[in-house]
């Protein structure tokens, strides 16, 4: 009868905690604005999207109508990085991919339907989250602590409610890493399957996760060394990516996609490396706007991660407590330094980092030790690779591989470190186990360290309402100035500023747009060549850093990141001259 109730009781949690999620996901959703974006990203991909769906599915460039005033391109929205010529089309620097894929919730529902794809996604990966928790030591209630974590605690919250393909990607990655750990524990084909084949898929989505699929590969050869199996493995993985190779192509001319076709990491020969190495550490640990707080914060997390140890039941009771309590330290520390910023979105390119953003995952890298026949993961002499060592292993080889071979130019404004993303429900999953077998341990549960614990969730939980919120606010701003945009007569817009073209991606579709180099002298010299196309008017949008208070008429974001000036400019006099 125990049993049954006890059985009961964890069926229960298990829902409650999958309804939780699912309402924080759905609220979040509805209160969110749908026709803005967080950054140029999102932006491009939906310029894509229209791009695609106006050519009924035919071309993946990006629709260029200015090229009737502009045949060079001299003045096109979308220069490197975010995009080039090529044969004489303008195209994104990403893969079409994810705007096909997305383009058809779109003209379905709208752009509530551009965030079809990234929701459904994440609840599809919290039941991966579930299965990999399950393999792992511990009482069933860590599977429910995973779950919940991966939500509220975070980044995955943040962009679940953003249009990116961040999410589709890590849902692929998730169930790969459950195909691999399934082959490596069981030696089943099918698990050998799943893992290939998701894996590869998350490649449509994302180039970087090329990485991914070698890592994989290498742990399948680890189940006692069978490398035709590992072969088979990138067999099957060759296969699977051969349809994206010839879709890329075939529509923008490069089978890997420019987006990685265009990286070299020895442009600027060995120093140029080294320095690109710095840049990318800061990528991977920047917490702080202070460099040594920064590093202080980093340290714990850094450490942890390395030696990931296995401790003696009387030493990780109090392991879990002191851990936690430098977790609330820490992140008490770095959420102040986010909620007194000067600029909350400015302060993200120093404060991006894997472990800058939810301090509960400290916990992620603790594992109690028992005898071999209880706990799988202490079990050296056991014949399988444990399910704990192995998602560690992932991890810190993706993490050396990232480090090494990832382009110094890549950082950006992101709330975590989203290149690494896949990370935190792996992270997520391990300090569920741990969290689990704390509160299983006699007398834990109303013990004083409890309240610890429970500050560090709430301090992670509170790092992703902060995201929320600020996620809202940016969303709310772009909406708004698109709005602003799209009632203005003028058909011409003449941007200056290398992000607003894709900051006015809502607008792009109904307006000519532009985008000047070189100042006020590239606007005077494109007014004049609009001038004597016979364009009457445009509208001037330029753009700001900051809250500059000494330009008159200006839009605000109230963040202290941008604000627009737009002008009405009249170009009939500029054609006479």
């Amino acid at each position: 009868m125990p049993d049954t109730k006890e059985a009961s009781t964890r069926v229960n949690f298990t829902t409650l905690s999958f309804l939780v999620c699912v309402l924080v996901l759905s609220l979040s959703f509805l209160i969110m604005p749908k026709q803005g974006f967080w950054i140029n990203d999102n932006g491009c991909k939906f310029m894509q999207v229209e791009s695609i769906i106006e050519s009924g599915f035919k071309d993946f460039s990006i629709r260029y109508p200015g090229k009737e005033y502009d045949p060079s391109y001299e003045f096109n929205p979308l220069p490197e990085p975010f995009g080039r010529r090529t044969g004489g089309k303008l195209y994104a620097n990403y893969s079409p991919v994810f705007a096909v894929v997305s383009a058809v919730p779109y003209m379905l529902f709208g752009f509530a339907g551009l965030y079809v794809l990234p929701l459904a996604c994440a609840l599809i990966s919290l039941y991966a989250v579930w299965v990999l928790s399950g393999m792992l030591p511990g009482p069933g209630v860590k599977r429910s602590l995973s779950v919940l974590m991966t939500v509220l605690c975070t980044p995955f919250w943040f962009y679940s409610v953003t249009f990116w393909e961040h999410i589709p990607a890590i849902c692929l990655v998730l169930w790969a890493v459950v195909g691999t750990l399934g082959y490596v524990r069981t030696g089943r084909i099918r698990h050998l399957l799943v893992s290939a084949l998701c894996c590869a898929a998350a490649v449509y989505f994302r180039d970087d996760l090329y990485l991914m699929c070698a890592i994989l590969c290498a742990v399948v050869a680890l189940r006692g060394g069978r490398w035709q199996m590992a072969f088979l493995h990138v067999l099957i993985l060759i296969c699977a990516l051969a349809p994206l190779w010839l879709f890329q192509w075939r529509t923008i001319g490069t089978p890997l996609g420019f987006h990685i076709s265009s990286v070299s990491l020895w442009d600027g020969g060995f120093a140029g490396y080294i320095e690109g190495r710095r840049s990318v550490l800061g990528l991977m640990f920047g917490a702080h706007g202070t460099p040594w707080i920064s590093i202080a914060a980093n340290v714990p997390f850094l450490f942890m991660f390395i030696i990931n140890p296995a401790l003696k039941d009387k030493v990780f009771r109090k392991s879990v407590i002191v851990l936690s309590l430098i977790g609330v330290v820490q992140g008490v520390t770095l959420f102040w330094g986010h909620i007194s910023a000067e600029s909350p979105v400015w302060w993200l390119l120093r404060a991006n980092g894997l472990f800058a953003v939810s301090p509960i995952l400290l916990l992620a890298f603790l594992r109690k030790r028992q005898a071999a026949s209880l706990d799988a993961d202490a079990n050296e002499g056991s014949r399988h690779l444990s399910p704990g060592f192995l998602i560690w292993l992932i991890m810190i080889l993706h993490a050396i591989l990232y480090f090494v071979l990832s382009p110094g130019d890549s950082g950006g404004i992101h709330w975590g470190n989203r290149y690494l993303l896949h990370f935190y429900p792996l992270m997520a999953v391990l300090a569920g186990s741990t969290v689990a077998r704390w509160l299983d341990c006699p007398g834990n549960r109303i013990h004083s360290g409890s309240a610890v614990l429970s500050a560090i969730v709430a301090i992670s939980i509170a790092f992703q309402v902060y995201s929320i919120r600020l996620l809202y606010q940016r969303k709310s701003f772009s909406e708004l100035v698109n709005d602003v945009v799209q009632e203005q007569a003028e058909e011409a817009v003449i941007a200056s500023g290398s992000f607003v073209p894709q900051e006015l991606a809502r607008a792009y579709g109904s307006k000519t747009m532009f985008l000047v180099p070189g100042g006020e002298e590239g606007v005077a010299r494109l007014a004049g060549i609009l001038g004597a196309s016979g364009v009457r008017r445009a509208l001037v949008v330029r753009a700001y850093r900051g809250n500059d208070t000494t330009v008159p008429g200006l839009m605000n974001d109230g963040l202290n990141f941008m604000c627009l000036r737009m002008d009405s400019v009249d170009l009939s006099a500029k054609g006479s001259d």
